[in-house]
């Protein structure tokens, strides 16, 4: 039987939904990867965009707070190529601060952990009106798919927890289209995604991982899943490497 007691995040909980047998190579194992050059453009805009509110608390001239945070917090390591993608995500965050100048944020980069359900949630802008997470992938739909109702709802519910603050409006600040995306989390949007949890929990205590073949074309881990057997065996824990590829040389593997 699989243990895994720690507390469940949005994203993990999307892993499992899209395929078991990658959640359990990635949250049971322990077998990460690298994160990519795109993955390192999404995590430095929003430390940026974290940062640029003491800035701003301090210089109300979003330019110059949006300045002074760059200067300080922007990842140099993200590739040349993503500059383009970059200077579009931060001019449409100014851009949309400049829409509403006065209001600031409670909290950022907020850790709600949640011991009702054991979820965990790191918003990314608590407003007094509203929650708002920022995206910065290519693709942009004004419907809302099931991991953003999904994160939506966890952030929702886990802030309300965590520190009492009722805010059921999030938003989805989407920042290569300077489009917004919205949830209101209501109470049957809130039982249904409980239901959900509590089945991925059931499935994990239960060991059931079921392979989603139809996903293995994008999947980071589809090469172990070939190698499967032998690959685990051969896996140590603390070893991250920057592809499934460079993974199975290390454990002396081909396929």
């Amino acid at each position: 039987m699989a243990e895994y007691n720690k507390p469940l995040s949005p994203s993990s909980i999307t892993t499992y939904i899209g395929c078991g047998y990658q959640f359990y190579l990635k949250y049971i194992k322990g077998i990460k990867f690298e994160s990519g050059d795109a993955a390192a453009l999404g995590s430095s805009v929003h430390k940026v965009n974290e940062m640029f509110w003491p800035e701003y608390k301090k210089n109300p001239n979003i330019i110059e707070a949006m300045n002074a945070s760059i200067n300080t917090y922007w990842d140099r390591k993200v590739g040349e190529e993503y500059t383009d993608a970059a200077h579009t995500c931060l001019n449409n965050f100014m851009a949309i601060v400049g829409e509403n100048p006065t209001i600031v944020p409670l909290y950022t980069e907020l850790r709600c952990e949640n011991p009702v359900n054991n979820t965990v949630a790191i918003i990314d802008t608590v407003f007094p009106s509203r929650i708002v997470d920022y995206k910065t992938s290519t693709q942009y739909t004004q419907k809302p798919k099931q991991p953003n109702i999904i994160q939506a709802v966890i952030c929702s519910q886990n802030l309300k927890e965590c520190f009492g603050l009722d805010i059921p409006k999030v938003e989805y600040w989407y920042l290569r289209f300077h489009k917004y995306q919205f949830v209101n989390v209501t109470s049957e949007l809130i039982e249904e995604i409980n239901q959900i949890i509590k089945q991925v929990r059931k499935d994990i205590s239960n060991d059931k991982f079921p392979k989603n073949e139809k996903s293995c074309f994008f999947c980071d881990y589809s090469l172990i899943c070939r190698a499967e057997k032998k690959a685990l065996e051969k896996h140590n824990k603390k070893i991250e490497v920057k592809s499934c590829k460079q993974y199975l040389n290390h454990v002396q593997l081909q396929l």
